[in-house]
């Protein structure tokens, strides 16, 4: 509430509260995104204000569309991720028990242990989608989306983020 009221930063285990939640399994609903934004928002805005440097923006905020330029590897690997939810989405349709319920958590945390075998597991469902004459253009840009992504990173992929 003193953050609020001051304009100051938010704690921040705040934030290391709502990601370790995040990462226990719980939804991201609006609620913790909205907080997450907001914590991000409030950290950027003072660290612009107590810059040198005057060319930076003071009314830019946190993006809210993509960027296909942007070279941060967490950035890159949320982006990937994305895209092989949404490619084994196309191949099996729903589940109970999609990419994200079962590796959002793992795969934010310790991303060299769980994207190979996202990727070995893509794969396959970008095979599915090949073998179907419907979705044959939907498997190539999937391949294109995941081959821009790797190559604007590293090779290696963070033990940790």
């Amino acid at each position: 509430m003193r953050a609020i009221l001051t304009g100051d930063r938010y704690p921040r285990a705040l934030l290391a509260a709502v990601i370790q939640r995040l990462r226990a399994g719980e939804l991201a609903d609006g609620p913790r995104a909205a907080l997450c934004k907001a914590i991000l928002q409030r950290e950027a805005r003072l660290h612009r204000r107590g810059a040198a440097d005057p060319s930076t923006n003071p009314t830019q905020g946190v993006p809210v569309s993509l960027d296909r330029t942007e070279s941060d590897q967490a950035y890159r690997l949320g982006r990937l991720f994305a895209v092989l939810e949404n490619a084994q989405r196309a191949a099996l349709g729903r589940l109970n028990a999609s990419v994200r319920d079962r590796y959002y958590g793992a795969a934010s945390a310790t991303p060299a242990n769980v994207f190979p075998g996202l990727l070995r597991t893509t794969t396959h469902h970008l095979a599915a989608l090949h073998r179907d004459r419907r979705t044959r253009r939907l498997a190539v840009w999937f391949e294109r989306e995941i081959d821009e992504i790797m190559r604007g990173m590293d090779m290696s992929l963070p033990r940790q983020l």
